[in-house]
């Protein structure tokens, strides 16, 4: 019987030159993570650690594995929770830092620039203190929810609390379109005498730069983003855009 057979199809090929390896060699140093098949054709996660042997005279492998399903997916998960929002599964404040990040050390410079979108939502603190906090919760996951709509293909993220982010790589038009269409989700609540509604709408900061020779910092856009977004808030403006030019203090754009 072919024990490759019981690894799943995406690792066979690493599984099959683990075991040539260790035939030629004799020895097969450290043991191996592998998503295995059962009989019944379901999954488990082993670690599979194997030893040269002979067998009737010819070379062979002694394989041991043991089943970790249990310990790998609770370290996947407290790994996805280090990076995520556990209530609406959008990345959190250190996901979207780390992302940004990555960005910065290999910056795509087929795209024109980079920007970010702050939202705060205004209203969220009378849901909270008239219908409660769980009400609360679905509204955040409500949000959370037309953001990752409304932002399909761009990072999206919770920092905390009511705020909210989204990252973009592209141009400035396309930041602006995206700031606008932020500001203009809204989420309607009956009061709780029902005599008239409580609304929930994001103010929206953005900052955008372009890719170039004096590249803004994480820190930078993120401060940019959120004064611009304070200022839409102070005058109720919807959104406020900060562009970053090298040879420019910036300048803000509403809608």
């Amino acid at each position: 019987m072919d024990s490759l057979q019981f690894v799943a199809p995406e690792q066979r090929e690493y599984a099959r030159e683990r075991q040539v390896a260790l035939l030629r060699d004799g020895v097969l140093p450290g043991s191996s993570v592998l998503r295995l098949l059962r009989f019944d054709g379901t999954e488990l996660i082993g670690e599979a650690k194997a030893a040269y042997m002979e067998w009737q005279g010819e070379p062979a492998a002694c394989l041991v594995v043991w089943d970790i399903t249990a310990h790998y997916e609770a370290e996947q998960r407290l790994a996805w929770e280090a990076t995520h929002d556990t209530l609406t599964s959008l990345v959190n404040r250190r996901g979207v830092l780390d992302e940004l990040s990555t960005w910065w050390t290999e910056p795509v410079t087929s795209e024109p620039g980079v920007g970010v979108v702050i939202a705060d939502l205004d209203g969220f603190k009378e849901v909270n203190d008239t219908l409660g906090h769980d009400r609360g919760d679905q509204v955040l996951v409500e949000v959370a929810e037309r953001l990752r709509q409304l932002a399909a293909g761009h990072l999206v993220g919770r920092f905390g609390g009511d705020e909210f982010v989204i990252c973009v790589r592209g141009s400035h038009q396309e930041l602006a379109a995206l700031a606008e269409a932020v500001a203009a989700v809204r989420v309607t609540l009956p009061s709780p005498d029902k005599a008239a509604e409580l609304t929930v709408l994001p103010s929206v900061g953005a900052a955008w730069r372009p890719w170039g020779a004096h590249e803004p910092s994480v820190d930078e856009l993120l401060v940019a983003a959120d004064h611009a977004m304070y200022r839409a808030k102070r005058h109720q403006l919807g959104w406020v855009i900060d562009d970053l030019p090298a040879d420019s203090d910036g300048t803000g754009l509403r809608r």
